[in-house]
């Protein structure tokens, strides 16, 4: 028998070790300030229409203990590296 869970949180946009914060901040803003562009930009990708209505939103880090919960259940503890690879 399946049950709708909870609704997972929105897609993110992380950033790799080795920027310095300056940087991510930069790119922290642009994405802030400039959304609706990038987000326009995105959309001329026909394989990005899914994202058509998207708003930004700040997440916090409590927002992903369902989706850590997830890998838990299923035995993953390590939260660095996809499921597979």
């Amino acid at each position: 028998m399946l049950r709708e869970g909870e609704q997972l949180p929105p897609d993110i946009v992380v950033a790799r070790e080795g920027y310095s914060p300056e940087v991510i901040e930069r790119i922290r803003t642009a994405f802030e300030e400039d959304f609706d562009v990038l987000l326009d930009a995105l959309l001329e990708g026909k394989d990005y229409q899914k994202y058509e209505g998207a708003t930004l939103v700040i997440p916090n880090d409590e927002d992903y203990d369902t989706v850590r919960s997830m890998y838990r259940a299923i035995g993953v503890d390590d939260f660095t590296k996809f499921v597979g690879d």
